[in-house]
């Protein structure tokens, strides 16, 4: 088995998590799923960001300390990832000892190996306090960040880390390494920010308290950026458990909103080349889900609640509408309407009532046998191994778009099929000839769409006497649906949305 790391941001815990929040697990869900079904030794890290300033003011407003609140919102976030079937490996937050552990192994590996990269200065500049990060003149307008938030200037003595020495040594990278960055907007927005030229960064403060205090000197706490990107380490054990640490890096995929990718594709890997750690392989940014024109974040208090949409919806449906509705590394906005009319065009319709029809026909004409292998229908045959090699590689590639497209092709043409051939009104042996090749057209739709909907896949497969569990690549081709004699119908997989449900989402 060939190892696969996939790792989501971690994310802020000052408030609950969000729409964007939802999104990136689900899409990180759907491809380790997706490896596993391939094959692969998947290790599918996620967690929580615990550590800085505004962690400091939101507890300190609610009353409570910053580790009480930060418990607190992690029940949330843990409870939220398992109504979505979001199957993780490890949930790493960095208010643990192995997060401390491997922090300092870390900066222990760069004093070693470059002990000139770390060293102390005063920093001067414009600072966002919403991102905890220093901001370029040229990205300040009006008083805020590219992003829309207000800046100050602040001055304060810091650790700074050599980052200027890394400028050449990224752009060779990224050049020798094309695909280390995707999109390829993302890669070019990276190329260009290195360009022009890199400063030192800092990584303490002296003005936070709640950190990691800084290696050799406790006046000062360790800086949200070298803190935080080191989680990708410290869930899997660096500096402690050595040999899950080899056996699983460098990851494959760091999955970051595309407003961090800059963090990831250029602090993260100088620090791993100060520390001689090998970088990980590619750095993908997803696009926003927007609320209007802006996109959905705490600080404007214009997001969606995932709790809202999955009492909508429910949890799978949920996955799939955000896999759905947007393309992956562009922006989307969110409209509950939109969400309502394709939950009821692909789930209710195309997928549930397709399921539910072939089913039911197959239990009243069969028995709920499967019926005899038969050659007939080959429409539906050709179009199924048309689509499987699509599916595969616009998985391997991304676009989810394009895969859910063709799973939808193999569901349109059974519609057609049924429409056509009318098994109903047939006897019992012609309509098994003609509901075999129907089964097995649906049994391959749903194997390709258990990384999407786990739940729903699971159980529909189980209505054709087969366990989601045990499914393999080996299964996706034309051919292997098992012989059975509990075949079922059984309740809507999608029920119809009520007209007169609350629209909370919205």
């Amino acid at each position: 088995m060939k190892p696969f790391y996939i790792s989501t941001a971690i994310h802020y815990v000052n408030d609950v998590p969000h729409l964007g929040h939802m999104y990136e697990e689900v899409v990180a869900d759907v491809v380790a799923r997706f490896r596993r079904f391939l094959g692969d030794d998947v290790f599918f890290l996620t967690g929580t960001d615990e550590h800085g300033i505004k962690m400091e003011r939101a507890a300190a407003a609610k009353g409570v300390e910053p580790l009480q609140l930060a418990d607190r919102i992690v029940g949330i976030h843990e409870a939220l990832w398992s109504d979505l079937s979001i199957s993780y490996d490890d949930f790493i937050r960095t208010t643990q000892e192995r997060h401390r552990t491997a922090v300092e192994a870390l900066f222990s590996r760069i004093r070693a190996l470059n002990p000139d990269d770390i060293y102390l200065g005063e920093h001067r500049a414009w600072y966002c306090a919403n991102e905890e990060t220093f901001v370029p003149d040229a990205q300040v307008k009006d008083g805020k960040c590219e992003n829309g938030h207000r800046v100050e200037i602040a001055a304060e003595e810091n650790y700074l880390f050599r980052l200027s020495k890394y400028q050449q040594r990224l752009l060779d990278h990224y050049e020798q390494n094309p695909d280390f960055v995707r999109p390829k907007t993302r890669a070019n927005e990276v190329i260009a920010f290195v360009r022009s030229g890199l400063r030192d960064l800092s990584i303490s403060r002296t003005a936070v308290k709640w950190g990691i205090p800084f290696p050799g000197d406790p006046r000062h706490v360790v800086y949200v950026w070298f803190d935080a990107l080191t989680n990708y380490l410290s869930g899997l054990g660096f500096g402690k458990d050595e040999e899950r640490f080899r056996k699983y890096w460098p990851a494959d995929v760091h999955l970051v909103g595309k407003d961090i990718v800059r963090f990831h594709a250029v602090y993260w890997p100088a620090f791993l080349m100060a520390a001689g750690i090998e970088l990980p392989k590619s750095i993908v940014g997803h696009g926003w889900w927007l609320s209007g024109e802006q996109k959905m974040s705490k600080s404007e208090g214009n997001v969606v609640r995932p709790d809202e949409l999955i009492e909508r919806f429910g949890a799978d449906a949920s996955r799939y509408l955000l896999m759905r509705e947007i393309v992956f590394g562009q922006d989307a906005t969110f409209s509950v309407e939109k969400f309502e009319k394709t939950y009821t065009a692909d789930l209710a319709n195309d997928l549930g009532n397709t399921t539910s029809r072939i089913l039911k026909m197959v239990e009243t004409k069969c028995g709920g046998k499967t019926p005899p292998a038969s050659s007939g229908a080959g429409s539906i045959r050709e179009i199924v191994e048309r689509t499987i090699p699509t599916y595969l590689n616009s998985m391997d590639d991304f676009d989810f778009t394009r895969a859910l497209d063709a799973i939808w092709s193999i569901l349109r043409e059974l519609n057609g099929l049924v429409a056509r051939t009318e098994p109903w009104t047939k006897d019992a042996s012609d309509a098994g000839t003609l509901l075999w090749p129907c089964l097995e057209g649906l049994r391959c739709a749903w194997v390709m769409l258990i990384p999407f909907v786990p739940v729903a896949a699971s159980e529909a497969l189980s209505r054709m006497g087969i366990r989601a569990t045990e499914v393999t690549i080996e299964d996706l081709r034309w051919g292997v649906l098992p012989i059975t004699d509990s075949i079922l119908a059984g309740s809507p997989l999608f029920p119809r949305l009520s007209a007169t449900a609350a629209r909370g989402a919205a």
